[in-house]
């Protein structure tokens, strides 16, 4: 590198290629776009990623590849949990209810006296790689249950609507098609890091499908940036990257009036990855944009702590969060939600949920 250095960019480019252990572009491309989504704290480059990139077992599937997917071009969702399921995945059991949610069984009228809340997001939301109960939603919702003081509705329901790899922009369509039908009083946007790279790779796989998307704001860009089924994935995500900042703010606008103008309280949440945190001015950026959008904006930056991080995750390989992050985040989300104004529709729960870390910086025991 001290002599090849000075031979320009090209010529230093290829000689490092050819001198250093690295996974291949394809190889990239299919770490990048499965389940991983750059969440590997390794470098992209370094032999600790090709490590564990080659430590993954073989059936480790993403859950578009596994019996409980079923793909579609029907509209912009692309495919859906199939209903009334249970299988193994990721070393964990995830069963759907009749209206193929990773949730317990709901009716689409709630009983009398029922607060409803419902919770958007992706593979951390829908519980990658922890078993039924253990997702951060369902202790949630258990805590609000549990017999104690008296609060102000008699039951509360938290719908899950989360699924792995799901867009901002499938979001709306979520909102408008799916959850509006169950009337719920508050709705919670799970944010993280990586949502505009979830974007580009959406929109790549919705132009190649060739479907038309349902938003006149999404054909005209397509239109005015020349995009269509014809063109390559890598042009697609080339054009349509300096725009996501601005694709989720219309998906944030959309979904939060959707929300005001029904009487539903809609919150974001931003909740960090494992390893590589949005941080700093980008993520004061995200909230600022939420904020102006319409939320009530609630950042989570801080729920993981000191605790080790390798011990949060649910394997070597995988970065999605464990039963013990979970609850981590059961924990600190059902205290910033007092916070908010939910406050008055939650007061009066009982402890925090045994086993959760009582402050988000207090180390916890992996017993």
């Amino acid at each position: 590198p001290a002599v090849y250095s000075y031979l320009g960019a090209r010529p230093a480019a290829l000689l490092t290629a050819l001198t250093e252990s690295q996974l291949s572009q394809r190889d990239l491309n299919k770490l990048e776009r499965g389940y991983y989504e750059q969440l590997m704290g390794a470098n992209r480059h370094s032999e600790e990623l090709w490590e564990l990139y080659n430590r993954r077992p073989l059936v480790w599937p993403r859950i578009q590849e596994s019996e409980i997917w079923r793909d579609h071009t029907d509209n912009i969702l692309l495919g859906e949990l199939l209903p009334g399921q249970q299988v193994e995945f990721k070393n964990a059991t995830l069963s759907t209810n009749s209206w193929g949610m990773r949730d317990k069984e709901y009716a689409l009228e709630a009983p009398a006296g029922t607060y409803r809340i419902a919770l958007l997001g992706s593979s951390h939301v829908m519980g990658s790689g922890v078993n039924d109960g253990e997702t951060f939603e369902s202790l949630i919702e258990e805590r609000l249950n549990q017999p104690g003081p008296q609060r102000p509705h008699e039951r509360y329901e938290v719908l899950n609507f989360a699924v792995a790899a799901r867009a901002p922009i499938q979001h709306v369509y979520l909102m408008e098609e799916k959850i509006l039908p169950f009337k719920p009083q508050a709705l919670i946007q799970v944010a993280h890091g990586q949502d505009k790279g979830i974007a580009s790779r959406f929109i790549s796989r919705m132009i190649q499908t060739g479907l038309e998307p349902p938003y006149p704001y999404l054909r005209d860009l397509f239109e005015e940036l020349g995009l269509d089924q014809n063109t390559p994935d890598f042009i697609i995500q080339r054009r349509i990257r300096p725009h996501t900042g601005a694709i989720l703010e219309w998906s944030y606008k959309r979904i939060a009036q959707t929300c005001r103008d029904r009487g539903i309280l809609p919150i974001w949440v931003y909740q960090p990855m494992i390893y590589d945190p949005e941080e700093g001015v980008a993520l004061e950026q995200r909230m600022a944009q939420a904020r102006a959008a319409g939320y009530v904006v609630v950042s989570l930056a801080d729920v993981y702590g000191d605790n080790d991080q390798a011990e949060l995750q649910i394997a070597a390989w995988d970065n999605h969060p464990n039963a013990l992050a979970h609850r981590l985040v059961a924990d600190v989300l059902y205290q910033r939600l007092l916070e908010t104004p939910l406050k008055a529709e939650l007061e009066g729960a009982p402890e925090p949920i045994p086993g959760a870390a009582r402050t988000p910086g207090e180390r916890i025991d992996e017993e």
